[in-house]
This record gives C-alpha cells, structure tokens and sequence, in this order.
C-alpha cells in the first residue's frame, strides 16, 4: 500500500497498521505494527492487537547540522545506541542481527534490521528499524527499497 506523509514515501503491505506517530521539528516518527496471525481486515480495531512485529519509519533534518561533519554510522550509533549500527562509509547502512540456534527461543528475543540513508535531493537522514519475533530480511528490504523522499519539483509524482 502506497503512503505519502510530510515529504516522504514508501510501500507497505497491506497488514502493517499504524499504531503511531509523531511530527517534532526536525523529527519525524511514524511506528506501525504487523498483528500476530493472519493478515487481518482494514476495520480491525487496532489497540490490543497481539504484535508479531514493529516497524519504525523516521525523518531527521537537516542532515547537514545534525551530522555537523560526523560520518553517517558515527552519528547514527549516537541517536540509536540500541541498534547495530555498522561501521561503513557506504550509503544506504544496513543491517541485521537475527538470534541462531537456542537463542532465537528465549524471551526477549526478536530479529532486528535497520536501515539509514541520507538521500542526494534532501538534506536529511531516512531510518527504518524493524523488530520481529520471526527473520523477516527480505521483506523489510522490499520496504527500504521504495522509502525515500518527495521530489520537490512535482511531488504527486514521487
């Protein structure tokens, strides 16, 4: 499903459900959840839903004072110290930490992956973050590939 929201794009599939968000200058968050189970209906009612994953969508600027000169991985381990953040200078980060063996059944634990960017036509920075109790790379890789920013020269057609 096909979003647009204060200057940002992306695609979801159609069992994520916004759960939340918020628009701070300079900041802005949008967490949605996958419900355990089945994909469910639209009209589902959406608190109490038992969550099988959660997906955080966010927007950071202006990149060019947040950065003040950091590399991207250096200042994104700072704003996010409980993700993996890799050591890289290549653009887009991405990374995934996905529990192997014995440890993928104790509670608690969940699969992670991330994602920045800091696309060339905006100065801002773009994070994705998914949790999920079950490996979930190639979808949230589907997810970050269509997550970017609105063309400022004709925006209904990003």
């Amino acid at each position: 499903m096909p979003w647009q929201a204060f200057g940002l794009t992306f695609r979801l599939p159609v069992h994520w459900l916004l759960d939340s968000s918020s628009f701070r200058p300079g900041r802005f968050v949008m967490k949605f959840i996958r419900p355990r189970g089945r994909q469910i209906a639209p009209d589902a009612p959406e608190k109490g839903v038992r969550t099988f994953a959660t997906l955080q969508l966010e927007r950071l600027a202006p990149a060019d004072a947040l950065l003040d000169g950091k590399p991207l991985h250096e200042w994104g381990r700072a704003i996010w110290p409980d993700e993996f953040v890799p050591k890289s200078d290549e653009e887009p980060l991405r990374w995934a930490r996905e529990p192997r063996g014995l440890k993928q059944l104790l509670p608690g634990r969940s699969n992670r992956y991330g994602w920045l960017h800091r696309p060339a036509q905006a100065n801002a920075v773009l994070a994705a973050f998914l949790h999920s109790r079950r490996p979930c790379l190639e979808e949230f890789s589907t997810i970050t590939e269509k997550y970017g920013v609105l063309s400022q020269e004709n925006p209904a057609k990003a």
